[in-house]
């Protein structure tokens, strides 16, 4: 966590891969995290006092944490569209949290602004352009490439897109799984 505090305080890229095997909980570390940041970005400083002191993350709850995250731009990348939905739903009740922040990879290309903090889940699902089911996902990949380095480079994947987009990334990886021929990113 502390980790993470301080890379947002700074414009060194960084980059964290997570690896756990299906139903390791991935997915829920991110979305625990996602609201924990959520929580200090709206505390008053004050909160930590009212909380447990024993807590494990009651330290991170200061104005000067506050102030690091106040306008700290979060997305939240998940390639598969089933688990984005319930994500979503989830984020649609959970308090500091919006379906908004539950992107795709496309999203992320698209976007007019940049991101500080990317946490991408099933990073493995991350594809290149040959491996778009639509043609028009061919166009809108070949567009976004262009746009984000300056000509259409076949070689540029998803994975591209959101390390040009963001300073700072965590990728949820599982090595064991096999879904695409993109699988080659984490190998």
């Amino acid at each position: 966590m502390f980790h993470i505090l301080i890379d947002a305080s700074s414009i060194v890229r960084s980059t964290t891969v997570i690896q756990g095997d299906p139903g390791t909980g991935k997915t829920v570390v991110a979305i625990y995290l996602l609201k924990l940041l959520a929580d200090i970005r709206s505390s008053t400083g004050l909160d930590a006092l009212d909380e447990d002191g024993d807590s494990l993350f009651s330290e991170f709850f200061t104005d000067e944490h506050r102030m690091l995250l106040r306008d700290l731009r979060i997305g939240f990348v998940i390639p598969q569209q089933s688990l984005r939905k319930s994500v979503q739903k989830v984020f649609r009740k959970t308090p500091g949290l919006d379906p908004s922040m539950v992107l795709t990879a496309f999203d992320v290309g698209e976007s007019a602004t940049d991101f500080d903090l990317l946490i991408v889940d099933e990073t493995h699902r991350l594809n290149q352009r040959a491996n778009q089911p639509a043609a028009a996902l061919n166009i809108k990949f070949r567009d976004i490439t262009t746009k984000l380095f300056g000509h259409d480079d076949t070689s540029k994947t998803q994975l591209d897109w959101i390390t040009a987009k963001s300073t700072h990334q965590i990728f949820l990886v599982d090595p064991a799984q096999s879904v695409k021929p993109a699988e080659w990113l984490f190998q």
